[in-house]
């Protein structure tokens, strides 16, 4: 199969395009799919992912009478530029996978980090508690673990 697909002569198809990268031990493979058929319109292996590999990619398509509609891909900025520089004219989206996986996982990212640090004063608070020898000293490390403990478990809770 060629790597390009393309039309008959003098005939133009307008597609949505569905483009990303993959690799192939580090070296970038450049895919468009059309995102309605799930068809490989063109599929080759880059030397890089620049603006400018992305851009002969897309040319290449519009020479074979494949034009985009309209444009989906993940936000690497590269491809992004190259649309933009090509395409200006046509709307672009985030795919859904990069779409949402890049913000619930920042979302992740944000929770997690204020949980995990609410843990782990738990733990201290305990392991100091274990090493406190006085009656003061162990009352008021009690305290603060029963403090830190009923903290973690509010937190614990905000977060589900």
């Amino acid at each position: 199969m060629p790597i390009t697909v393309s039309t008959e002569t003098s005939i133009i198809q307008y597609l949505v395009f569905a483009s990303d990268e993959i690799f192939s031990k580090s070296v970038p493979i450049l895919i468009t799919g059309g995102s309605c058929s799930s068809a490989i319109l063109r599929m080759e292996l880059a030397d890089s992912r620049n603006a400018d590999d992305w851009k002969k990619h897309f040319e290449c398509l519009g020479n074979n009478g494949i034009e985009a509609i309209y444009l989906v891909s993940d936000e690497v900025p590269a491809s992004a530029q190259a649309m933009l520089r090509l395409m200006n004219d046509k709307l672009r989206q985030s795919d859904t996978y990069h779409g949402i996986a890049h913000n619930v996982g920042s979302w992740v990212v944000a929770l997690k980090q204020p949980a995990y640090a609410t843990i782990e004063k738990e733990y201290e608070c305990a392991r100091k508690l274990k090493s406190a020898k006085s009656k003061d000293v162990q009352e008021k490390r009690q305290a603060d673990y029963t403090h830190a403990i009923d903290f973690a478990e509010k937190s614990d809770y905000a977060l589900r």
